[in-house]
């Protein structure tokens, strides 16, 4: 039986720190705070913008409960979810929520604010030491009526989707971006917040930065007065700012992202405050449309239009929100019979007709967005565009499955009908290969694919994101051709890149680890910086060559402390957790990780470290008790069982090891060493047949791993199977051609035949 070995699913958890040349993480809070003024002072010259601001769903983005505000029915009205009755009431000019509080009993619940205005309205509810919650009844303003944001699930208080749970804090995931300058401020001993803004909505400087420096610019200017404030007292001036740079401006909440920085600071470069998700399979179909809430950004970067240098304002008012231009004339703005300045090379012709959409005019088939930006529903109601503008391929839906625009609105067709019209209309067309035929081949561990995965990996006609997306995507093939490719993408030009290049490198040997990864650590964007220190925080401090130990420390001292400012969420204490196991200080990563769980025993990745960190220190019945614990508030978590499964069978205890393995291999179907490590109890326990089976469906899976190959071909060799032995073990020779072990294994197969 293999080692016991738990992974840590870093890639997806981390939360990343800052990395300062010359101030420390409090010092950059105090000057942010205080570098913030009263937005009202900016009405006196900027009437027109504010006139435009008021109204918005900036503007609206929170607001104090009352009678203005709140537009939901505190009528005495109900609402009936899962057997549970909600009732919301008005009393003495407040609003209340009578509700099952997490131990069952009904609780009435004060509403402190509302929470956005249209399509939904959702409200904050007030709980002790600070704490604002998300109720997941909202207010849907179109129909009139109470709605659950989960209709179809039966969410108790056990659940991380309850109301009441990390999910739908306020001060942890939803405040920073219905705010300005919002400073979290919770204290880990009273497990209290005293959370605190400049403005309770989005106001100016959420977008154009603090304003401390322009008004003092203003004065001066307005006084006649020499004034040494340069670039209009702004970190980064709105009209000269880059397209690219203004669309970062708008992605610091609009993306799903994770932070890099403790304090992120409008008008900062995107990329030392944030790191964007890429095209994971939970987030976004295998052709880049949405699937998850992805909030536009990674949408907008794969397509043409961020390529051309439009971005955000060149079709939406900043202040306003509002589309610049109605129906399809947002689009003929560029798309038109004229060139356009974003457009050389665009085809001159008027596609606002029948010629071009094939369908009536005015009809919904003849507007570009229903074709072009398709729209999906989050939150139940709240209908969000794609916004990476691609071209409709149901041909895509016959080979994979990806939706496409054409059967969104003919959903009584078939997808080799929308696109035999699409022939009809436009001619048979050769299209080159999509990536996402690479990814799916790719995720379904298909190994001929990785030449096509370098290859996008270096196409650079291809959006970064996706090109950053198959770089991740080689790590699943370590050989020196996806190596060599992922080295080569440390150099690139892009953040992106450059990062996942990073992140996938975190296995190297320790010499190279150190050669390539060191020269990271003053990488011009601090989420290269940051990410290259948490892989380099392993090495031994006298390892890290001098010319870059002074980066090295702050850069690590700076991890330290924003994990430490973000301890209301587990994956902080998570985080804490591996950094000190990695430093081989035993006991505080044992403390950081169960800190992690009893903040949320949900989050399954922290009891799986702790119970890793306590086998390596051999209190194995500890770590068998951790990893029991934890199924029992994660029950659906085929990873706790896998972990679990090789515990047991670690200590020989094939009893409890052999339920929990095929428990394991039940929930994670498509994960090859799982089936490989439940087929190899399955062949301790003389089940061969089954074993067989489950290690030719590991086979499938993955391949190119000589574990399971090797596997394979012993269980061949002990049942005498002499000619499937030998066609595993040529497979097996195709992969190591120079191996003396098993050319042994052939010529004693070949024998034994």
């Amino acid at each position: 039986m293999t080692k016991f070995n738990l992974f840590c699913l870093l890639g997806i958890l981390m939360c990343t720190s800052i990395f300062a040349k010359s101030a420390d993480n409090t010092e950059r809070h105090s000057i942010k705070s205080s570098s913030f003024i009263n937005s009202q002072t900016c009405t006196q010259c900027h009437q027109k913008e504010h006139k435009q601001w008021l109204g918005s769903h900036h503007e609206q983005a929170m607001q104090q409960a009352s009678d203005k505000t709140v537009l939901g029915d505190f009528n005495h009205s109900t609402f009936d979810y899962q057997g549970e009755r909600t009732t919301f009431y008005k009393k003495n000019g407040r609003y209340f929520i009578n509700t099952p509080s997490p131990d069952g009993k009904m609780h009435d619940y004060t509403v402190k604010y509302t929470f956005g205005v249209t399509p939904l309205q959702q409200y904050l509810i007030e709980l002790p030491g600070g704490r604002l919650q998300a109720f997941t009844i909202a207010w849907d303003q179109q129909k009139k009526k109470w709605f659950h944001l989960h209709p179809h699930e039966k969410i108790t208080a056990n659940d991380p989707l309850h109301w009441s749970k990390l999910f739908y804090s306020w001060n942890s995931n939803c405040a920073e971006c219905h705010s300005t300058n919002l400073q979290k401020n919770y204290n880990p001993k009273t497990k209290t917040y005293h959370t605190t803004w400049s403005e309770i909505n989005v106001g100016c400087q959420a977008c154009h930065g603090p304003g401390k420096q322009h008004l003092e610019w203003a004065k001066a200017k307005h006084a006649g007065k020499f004034t040494t404030i340069k670039n209009k007292g702004f970190i980064n001036q709105t009209k000269k700012t880059k397209p690219h740079n203004k669309l970062n401006m708008c992605a610091s909440c609009h993306s799903r992202r994770h932070a890099v920085s403790a304090n992120d600071i409008p008008g900062e470069p995107f990329f030392d405050h944030f790191m964007p998700a890429l095209l994971r399979n939970d987030l976004y179909h295998p052709d880049g449309q949405i699937k998850d809430e992805v909030f536009v950004y990674g949408s907008f970067l794969q397509s043409k239009m961020y390529r051309a240098g439009v971005s955000c304002v060149d079709c939406h008012n900043p202040h306003s929100l509002k589309l610049k231009h109605t129906g399809n004339a947002i689009c003929t703005q560029c798309h038109n019979k004229a060139s356009t300045k974003h457009f050389s090379d665009l085809n001159q012709k008027n596609y606002d007709s029948p010629t071009h959409s094939h369908h009536k005019a005015g009809s919904p088939g003849a507007q570009c967005v229903n074709c072009h930006m398709p729209e999906k529903a989050y939150m139940q109601i709240d209908f969000r565009r794609d916004h990476s503008f691609r071209i409709p391929r149901p041909d895509l839906t016959e080979k994979i499955g990806t939706p496409n625009a054409c059967n969104q609105c003919h959903t009584d067709k078939s997808a080799a009908w929308a696109s035999k019209a699409i022939q009809q209309w436009f001619g048979k067309k050769n299209y080159p290969q999509h990536f996402a035929e690479v990814f799916v081949k790719a995720r379904a561990g298909k190994q001929n694919v990785e030449a096509e995965l370098i290859k996008l990996s270096q196409n650079k006609q291809q959006a970064n994101i996706v090109r950053a997306t198959a770089i991740e995507l080689l790590t699943r093939y370590n050989r020196p051709n996806s190596l060599n490719a992922r080295i080569a993408a440390l150099r690139s030009d892009n953040v992106l890149m450059r990062e996942t290049a990073l992140r996938s490198l975190a296995d190297l040997p320790l010499k190279e680890r150190i050669t390539k990864l060191a020269p990271l650590l003053n990488d011009p964007a601090r989420a290269v910086r940051i990410e290259s220190v948490n892989i380099l925080s392993s090495v031994p401090k006298q390892r890290i060559p001098k010319r870059y130990q002074q980066a090295f420390k702050l850069a690590l001292n700076e991890y330290e402390s924003l994990q430490k400012s973000n301890l209301d969420t587990p994956t902080s204490y998570f985080n804490l957790g591996n950094l000190y196991q990695k430093q081989g200080h035993t006991k505080k990563a044992i403390n950081a990780y169960q800190q992690s769980i009893d903040l949320d025993k949900t989050f399954y990745p922290a009891p799986q470290n702790l119970a890793s960190v306590l086998n390596a220190i051999g209190q194995n019945d500890t770590a068998t008790q951790v990893l029991s614990d934890a199924i029992k508030h994660n029950k659906e978590q085929g990873e706790l069982y896998y972990s679990l499964g090789l515990l047991f069978a670690e200590k020989n205890d094939m009893k409890n090891a052999m339920p929990a393995l095929a428990k394991a291999a039940a929930l994670l179907p498509h994960h090859s060493r799982v089936q490989y490590n439940y087929a190899l109890a399955l062949q301790k326990h003389g089940n061969f047949e089954a074993a067989e089976n489950i290690l030719t469906q590991a086979y499938q899976l993955n391949p190119s791993d000589p574990d399971i190959l090797y596997a394979l071909a012993i269980l061949h060799m002990q049942q005498k199977h002499w000619a499937k032995a030998l066609a595993v073990a040529k497979s097996l020779q195709d992969l190591f051609p120079k191996s003396n072990r098993i050319k042994k294994m052939l010529n004693y197969i070949k024998s034994r035949q």
